[in-house]
């Protein structure tokens, strides 16, 4: 029988493989169960989509602000909205300097919680990979729609005014689903205390649940 070399290195699995990515929404916590063994050297590249999304978001915010005015004036984000080429530019640029704020700062919140709910010492790095990769729930199926949209629309103001409702749906979904996978991801890897359900399950489900009554009652 023939043996493998000894020191010979074996490929590990990248975090990123599509069937990996399928994983992370469909069976989260086998998912995080197989995290340590997965290659995680290409994790930046989610982490700038992460990034992108939080650009993303902010202009939507400000849109939004805009829309709920009586007489609503979108020119002073012309230069992004009216071209799809610049808002993708714009989203990306942005979304660099984004992504170093993801890494660093919200996964040092993400580390924070995880003392508070009983975990000493956790690895930085496994704990900022965690949460981009909760943060992936969230962000994936939001570019995969925006990109779509870009064929479908003439503009993203375009995009952002049309009536259609699933996309907002979706949006939503995910947004909860994400809370869900964080908390399963933090049970598997960190075994969080009672206090994981709150910090990272309850919480975040009743900010959701507040910014969509807040958004409810502004346009009612």
């Amino acid at each position: 029988m023939l043996e493998e070399p000894e020191g010979q290195n074996i490929q590990k699995d990248s975090v990123l493989n599509p069937k990996r990515i399928a994983q992370l929404f469909l069976k989260p916590k086998q998912f995080f169960q197989d995290l340590p063994k997965l290659d995680t050297q290409y994790i930046h590249f989610a982490t700038l989509l992460v990034g992108i999304l939080m650009i993303m978001d902010r202009i939507d915010q400000q849109l939004l602000k805009i829309s709920l005015n009586e007489n609503p004036d979108f020119s002073r984000y012309a230069f992004i909205l009216e071209r799809w080429s610049n808002y993708w530019i714009f989203v990306f640029v942005l979304g660099l300097f984004a992504s170093v704020i993801v890494w660093f700062v919200y996964g040092w919140f993400y580390k924070i919680r995880l003392t508070w709910s009983g975990v000493d010492n956790p690895d930085s790095t496994l704990v900022r990979q965690v949460n981009v990769l909760q943060w992936c729930i969230f962000a994936i199926p939001i570019f995969i729609i925006t990109l779509l949209q870009t064929f479908i629309y003439e503009n993203y103001l375009a995009a952002f005014l049309s009536d259609e409702i699933w996309t907002g749906i979706l949006i939503m979904a995910m947004s909860l689903y994400s809370s869900w996978v964080s908390y399963i991801a933090v049970k598997t890897i960190f075994s969080v205390n009672k206090w994981g359900i709150f910090w990272f399950l309850l919480l975040p489900l009743v900010s959701y649940i507040l910014i969509v009554i807040i958004y409810i009652m502004r346009v009612l």
